[in-house]
C-alpha cells in the first residue's frame, strides 16, 4: 500500500462508510416493514385471527414458511412473503461474508513474521495502525467487539483484523506474538494493558539467544504506576525474550503544549524579566494532573521567579492529596495552588479575571475537561477576558474533527496572543510512548545519539576511556537506555528551546538560511550552565531525591542537590561544558538542526 494512500485517510474519525449505515438501516427497515405487512394482510385475508397470530404466522416468513394460503391474497400479505425472506437471505448473506472476511484474515495472519501486533481499535489503536502502515509493516489489530465502520477503516489500511480478546494467551498466539516485532496495548484498562504484557512475557519466555526480542509498549495512565512497573522490569532476572516499555498518550501532548504549543515561556523569559510564569490549569484529571507535573519539570526560567500554577477542580482537595502523595516535593520547585470550585461559577470567573488582568505574570491557561462542549464555553469566556492581555488558552479537544476543526479554520481569534489553541488531538496518539512519529520524543534520541557520539569520538582511540564509556548506563543506544535515563533525556532535551528563547534564539532546520550561532558568550554560558542545574535541581525532586554528602542511588540521594553557589567548580564545568556543546549536538543530530536567532515579531 502507498504511503499516500494510507496518509489520505488520516482524519481522526473512523474513515466514514455510508453505505453501511444505509444498508444496516434499509435492513432494519425492510425487516419491520416485512412483519408489519405480514400482520396487517393476515388480518386483511381473515379478520377472525387474533393480532398475536397473525403476527407470528407473519414471522414464520422469515423462516421461509408459513401456514396454506387459498383464494385472493392481499397485496400487502403478498409484498410480505416475498419481503421477509429477501431480509433472511441478505442477513444470512452478509454474516457468512463476515465469516469468510474473518478467516480470510485468520488464515493472512498465520503466515505473518516481524509484524506489529496492536491490543485496542479505538481512535488511538487505528492512529497508531496507520504509523506502522505508513512505515509499510505488517499490522495486526486485535479488537474483542469492534464497530463496522472501525474494521472497515482498519482494513483500509492494509491491517489484519482479529476479532478476540486480547487478553488472552490463545488470542495472542492467533495474533503470531511468537513472530512478532512489536506489541502496542491501548486498552482503555490498564490493567487490561499490563495482563497483555504479562502474557506476552510468558509466551517469548523460550525465544533462543539472539532472537530480536518482542518491543512491548503498554499504556499506563498513572506516572507513578509506569514508573514503579518499568523499575521492576529492570530488576535482573526479568524476562529476556521481550523488552517492555510504558507510555501515557497524555504525556506527549503535555510536553508539546507546555514547550512549542503554548508554551509556558511565551516567547522566552529573559534574564532581566520580572514578570512571573503563571500556568491555570482548569480540571485536574489525567490531562491536567500530566500538565502540572510536566510544568512543574520544565517551568525552569532565566529569571529567578518560580513557576506559579494554579489548579481550579471541583475535587481541587482531593487532587491536591494525590499529588502530594506521589510528589512530595513539588512544593520546592514551585508554587502550586488549588481552587475547589466549579469551572462554571461567577466565583471561577472572577478569579480568571483577575489573573488575566496582571500585567507582572506571563499567563498560559489550559481547560482541561473532557467534556467539549462545557471545555469550549469556558474557553470563550476566557478569550474575551483575555483579550486585554497577552494570555495564551489551550483548550482540549478529543479530535481534529467538529470543534476543534472549527477552531483551527476560524482561528478562534485573529490577535495570536490570545488565539485559542487546541490540544489532546487523538491524532497523534500514534506519537505516544517513542512509536516512530512523536517529535518530542525524536528530538530527545537525536540529542542522545549525538551526545554519545561526542563522548565517543572525544575518546578517541584511547582503549581504557572507550571501555569506561562502554560500561556507563547513560551511554547505551536509546532502545537499551533505562527509563531513568530516557527520561531525563526527553527533560534536557525539551528545555533547550526554552534555553534558547531565553536568549532570543530557536532551534531550526540546517537548511534555514538564517546564520547559525555556533557558541555562546561566556556570559551566557554561564547563564544557561546555571539554567540547567536549576532545571537538574526540579527533575531530580520532582523523581523524590534527596540532598546528601555521599551519592546513593538505592536511596536516591545526590550531594549535589543544592543551590548554583554552593556547587564545586568541578559540577558547575560540567553543566557549562553541556550547554556550549548544544549548537554542536544539533549539528550532528539526525538530521541535523542548528540553533539561530529569532525573526522579529
Amino acid at each position: 500500500m502507498h504511503d499516500s494512500h494510507i496518509a489520505a485517510h488520516g482524519s481522526d474519525s473512523p474513515i466514514s462508510t455510508p453505505h453501511q449505515h444505509w444498508r444496516r438501516r434499509a435492513l432494519v427497515f425492510c425487516f419491520a416493514g416485512a412483519l408489519i405487512l405480514g400482520s396487517v394482510g393476515y388480518r386483511q385475508y381473515d379478520p377472525e385471527i387474533h393480532w398475536v397470530d397473525a403476527l407470528y404466522h407473519s414471522a414464520q416468513h422469515f423462516t421461509m414458511h408459513g401456514p396454506h394460503l387459498a383464494g385472493d391474497i392481499p397485496w400487502t400479505l403478498e409484498l410480505a412473503r416475498w419481503l421477509a425472506p429477501v431480509v433472511t437471505l441478505l442477513a444470512a448473506f452478509g454474516f457468512v461474508r463476515q465469516m469468510l472476511r474473518e478467516e480470510w484474515d485468520a488464515q493472512r495472519i498465520r503466515r505473518l513474521k516481524r509484524h506489529v501486533i496492536v491490543c485496542g481499535l479505538g481512535r488511538n489503536g487505528l492512529a497508531v495502525a496507520r504509523s506502522f502502515r505508513i512505515q509499510n509493516k505488517q499490522v495486526v489489530v486485535i479488537e474483542k467487539s469492534p464497530s463496522p465502520a472501525m474494521a472497515e477503516a482498519c482494513r483500509s489500511l492494509g491491517a489484519h483484523l482479529l476479532t478476540g480478546d486480547a487478553a488472552n494467551p490463545d488470542t495472542l498466539r492467533a495474533a503470531r506474538i511468537e513472530e512478532a516485532e512489536s506489541l502496542v496495548a491501548l486498552c482503555p484498562d490498564d490493567s487490561t494493558n499490563c495482563e497483555i504484557a504479562a502474557h506476552a512475557c510468558h509466551l517469548r519466555a523460550g525465544d533462543q539467544a539472539g532472537t530480536a526480542p518482542l518491543q512491548c509498549r503498554i499504556q499506563v495512565g498513572d506516572a507513578e504506576a509506569r514508573k514503579a512497573l518499568q523499575t521492576l522490569l529492570a530488576q535482573p532476572g526479568h524476562t529476556h525474550g521481550i523488552v517492555t516499555h510504558f507510555f501515557d498518550t497524555f504525556d506527549p501532548e503535555a510536553q508539546r503544549l507546555i514547550i512549542h504549543d503554548l508554551p509556558l515561556d511565551h516567547d522566552g523569559v529573559k534574564p532581566g524579566d520580572v514578570q512571573q510564569v503563571h500556568l491555570v490549569i482548569l480540571g485536574f484529571g489525567r490531562m491536567g494532573r500530566t500538565l502540572a507535573v510536566r510544568a512543574a519539570q520544565l517551568g525552569v526560567f532565566a529569571q529567578p521567579g518560580r513557576l506559579k500554577i494554579s489548579v481550579v477542580d471541583r475535587r481541587a482537595e482531593v487532587h491536591r492529596a494525590e499529588l502530594l502523595f506521589h510528589y512530595p516535593q513539588i512544593t520546592d520547585v514551585c508554587d502550586i495552588e488549588f481552587h475547589t470550585l466549579e469551572a462554571i461559577s461567577p466565583e471561577t470567573r472572577n478569579l480568571l479575571k483577575d489573573w488575566c488582568s496582571r500585567r507582572d505574570r506571563i499567563i498560559g491557561v489550559a481547560v482541561c475537561f473532557d467534556n467539549e462542549q462545557r471545555t469550549l464555553e469556558i474557553a470563550v469566556q476566557l478569550k474575551q477576558l483575555a483579550e486585554t492581555n497577552d494570555v495564551r488558552v489551550a483548550v482540549r479537544m478529543s479530535g481534529q474533527s467538529g470543534l476543534a476543526h472549527l477552531m483551527q479554520e476560524t482561528g478562534a481569534n485573529q490577535n495570536p496572543a490570545t488565539r485559542l489553541r487546541p490540544f489532546g488531538i487523538g491524532t497523534r496518539a500514534s506519537e505516544a510512548g517513542g512509536l516512530a512519529d512523536d517529535p518530542s520524543e525524536q528530538f530527545a534520541r537525536q540529542v542522545h545519539a549525538a551526545y554519545v557520539k561526542m563522548r565517543r569520538d572525544e575518546a578517541g582511540q584511547d582503549a581504557a576511556k572507550l571501555e569506561k564509556l562502554g560500561s556507563d548506563p547513560a551511554l547505551r543506544d536509546w532502545d537499551a537506555l533505562p527509563e531513568d535515563f530516557r527520561e531525563s533525556n526527553r527533560q534536557q532535551a525539551g528545555h533547550i528551546f526554552i534555553k534558547l528563547r531565553a536568549l532570543d534564539l530557536e532551534v531550526a532546520d540546517a537548511n534555514d538560511p538564517r546564520p547559525a550561532v555556533t557558541g555562546f558568550s561566556p556570559a551566557q554560558v554561564e547563564m544557561l550552565a546555571e539554567l540547567e542545574h536549576r532545571r537538574w535541581l526540579a527533575e531530580r525532586r520532582l523523581a523524590n531525591w534527596t540532598f546528601a554528602p555521599v551519592k546513593n542511588e538505592v536511596r536516591r540521594e545526590n550531594p549535589n542537590l543544592v543551590a548554583w553557589e554552593k556547587l564545586s567548580e568541578e559540577i558547575k564545568d560540567y553543566d557549562r561544558n553541556a550547554v556550549r556543546k548544544i549548537p554542536d549536538l544539533l549539528a550532528i543530530a539526525q538530521p541535523p538542526k542548528q540553533v539561530v536567532r529569532k525573526d522579529p515579531a
